[in-house]
């Protein structure tokens, strides 16, 4: 009787059914089930690889331009400098800075990535607008190479209010006298000798036009993305 009972008590697939019998998935059926699961959850993973990867990238890119532009402001606010040039260089970096930490903020990053440049540019400019005046620098390069240097720069300036106009942005324009100034101080030290002087001129000349370059880029960003 208790062996009935435990018989009764079990379901009908366990009892032999022929109906559940024809109807359940053989080995094959389960092996082909299975194969087609993976495959789809393969699918699935592949696909979404990519948004990950992408994310992953802006994630990095965002913080490699926070830092910049943290590195800039430190640069810039440890500055004290009195002529009315060194001061204006100042002022436009921090312009730079504030315009790149904005196009961060709005999460902006093709915007953001050459303003960052343009502001550390700028504020690298400052730093040698300092070192210029430290009388205890001593190793520069011989009066060849820098004259060298300077020709390439001075050619450079020229081209200063091209990339002004490519970029068009009203901020800049102070830019190109800025430029220009510092490469003339370079020209007048280096007819006086002074090698320190014309290397760090020639040197912030050409970092403010590496900054002019840089806002000519992120305008030409800001045209494609309009027209897209």
């Amino acid at each position: 009787m208790a062996a009935h009972r435990l018989e009764d008590a079990q379901p009908r697939e366990c009892q032999g059914d022929p109906e559940w019998e024809h109807s359940r998935p053989d080995g094959a059926t389960l092996e082909a089930i299975m194969r087609v699961s993976m495959k789809f959850a393969c699918v699935v993973v592949i696909a979404a690889f990519p948004l990950f990867s992408i994310r992953a990238v802006d994630l990095a890119e965002a913080r490699r331009i926070q830092d910049q532009l943290a590195r800039t402001q430190h640069r810039v606010d440890d500055v004290m400098l009195t002529s009315s040039d060194a001061k204006e260089l100042v002022k436009k970096s921090r312009i730079y800075i504030a315009r790149g930490e904005t196009a961060l903020a709005n999460n902006h990053l093709a915007f953001a990535g050459p303003l960052s440049e343009a502001a550390d540019a700028l504020s690298r400019a400052v730093d040698h607008v300092v070192r210029a005046r430290d009388i205890t620098r001593t190793e520069y390069p011989n009066r060849q190479r820098i004259e060298a240097r300077m020709n390439t720069v001075g050619l450079r300036v020229k081209q200063a209010g091209y990339f002004q106009k490519l970029g068009e942005d009203p901020a800049a324009k102070g830019l190109v006298g800025l430029a220009q100034r510092y490469n003339d101080r370079a020209r007048d030290a280096y007819r006086r000798g002074n090698r320190r002087e014309t290397d760090e001129y020639t040197t912030t000349a050409d970092e403010i036009i590496r900054a002019l370059e840089y806002i000519a880029q992120a305008q030409a960003l800001s045209g494609r993305v309009r027209q897209g």
